[in-house]
């Protein structure tokens, strides 16, 4: 655009210097003519014939640069119109720049707050990290120590209660403070086994609330299972050694009497609405008979001697009797009371043999299951 302005003006005042030029040559050759009027006529015309093709040239050549003075003209109008378009542009670009720059200015200052801030969290949050640590370490020393105390409290409160319940008092004192101290060993074993037990279900549930978040793990699903089961068991356990606490807190009862001496009973009553029958006096003598018969084979046995050998036939037909008389009625059988006395005996032994095995099993149970849950979490 300069290189073209250039032009422009240099053809301008060469313009205006050919119009200075043809001018003077215009006078010069009106003095020219009225000087040498006088001399031929023929000169003169060949002069002005050769100033017209000048003057044609001259004016020719003006109009060609008139032609392109006014294009230049129109082309400087339109740079300066583009050049005013450009100025604008370049002020709304350069206010733009401005509110850009201020703006990236306080977006620094935001970044380096936030850095400052972030490294004041950053600090924060590792002294919060090794309080927790310090406090976690704490705690664990503490759950240690209460987790032993809370053992011996339970041991001792047991050993109180059982104390306090009189088993020291009765006559098996031995047996009884042998059960004592197994229980309390059993105690001692089910609290550390409890306290295992809970701190590995919190370490599980640690770990499966740490991977809750990710997608699931069959190794997560085997160590639930496992999970489950450690529990049933602990339940099961728990529960077996209440059952045998409960045993232990109930006295044994008291030996049953001796036996009185054995008195005829009458295990079969006649019924009222069979007195008058005929057959009913000869069914009683029948019946008189086989009770005293089955007396004097019970005396000797509840004595401890050996029975004397009775004749093997009149037995049967006794006995035959009084099952027809009982089929027809006539009598009716008597429950006798020595079996209330027979079913009290014989719970008594089963009882205490079942406590036993009881205590044995739970003596044996925990290690297995130490040893099972062991390697359980090992894997």
């Amino acid at each position: 655009m300069s290189g073209a302005l250039k032009d422009a003006t240099q053809w301008y005042k060469e313009n205006k210097e050919l119009k200075r030029k043809t001018m003077l040559l215009m006078d010069k050759d009106a003095v020219d003519e009225g000087v040498d009027a006088g001399e031929g006529e023929s000169t003169g015309d060949n002069d002005i014939e050769n100033l017209n093709k000048t003057i044609k040239q001259l004016s020719a050549e003006v109009a060609e640069l008139q032609t392109e003075v006014d294009q230049l003209k129109q082309q400087e109008f339109q740079t300066t119109e583009e050049n005013v378009k450009l100025g604008e542009d370049l002020e709304s670009e350069r206010r733009k720049t401005e509110k850009l720059e201020s703006k990236l200015g306080d977006l620094q200052k935001e970044h380096n707050q936030l850095l400052r801030v972030m490294e004041m969290m950053r600090k924060e949050l590792e002294e919060y990290k090794q309080k927790e640590e310090d406090h976690r370490q704490s705690l664990a020393a503490l759950k240690k120590e209460s987790d032993a105390h809370k053992r011996e409290r339970n041991v001792l409160a047991h050993q109180s209660t059982l104390i306090l319940q009189g088993l020291n008092d009765s006559d098996n004192a031995g047996d009884y403070m042998m059960l004592l101290q197994e229980i309390e060993d059993l105690k001692r074993t089910l609290e550390d086994d409890r306290n295992k037990y809970e701190e590995e279900i919190n370490m599980l549930q640690e770990r499966l609330e740490e991977q809750q978040s990710f997608p699931p793990d069959p190794q997560v699903e085997i160590l639930e299972e496992r999970l489950r089961l450690a529990e049933s068991e602990l339940v099961s356990a728990q529960q077996r050694v209440e059952e045998a606490e409960q045993r232990l807190r109930c006295p044994p009862p008291p030996p049953p009497p001796p036996l009185p001496p054995m008195a005829p009973q009458a295990p079969l009553r006649r019924r009222r609405s069979r007195l008058l029958i005929d057959g009913g006096a000869t069914a009683a003598k029948q019946l008189e008979e086989g009770q005293t018969l089955s007396e004097q084979k019970a005396e000797p046995s509840a004595v401890g001697g050996t029975p004397e050998k009775k004749p093997a036939a009149a037995v049967p037909c006794a006995n035959e009797d009084i099952i027809n008389a009982i089929k027809s009625g006539q009598f009716t059988l008597r429950k006798p009371k020595k079996e209330k006395e027979n079913k009290d005996k014989e719970q008594q032994p089963k009882a205490v043999s079942e406590l036993l095995n009881i205590l044995s099993s739970l003596r044996r149970a925990p290690k297995k299951r130490q040893s099972q849950y062991i390697g359980d979490v090992q894997l």
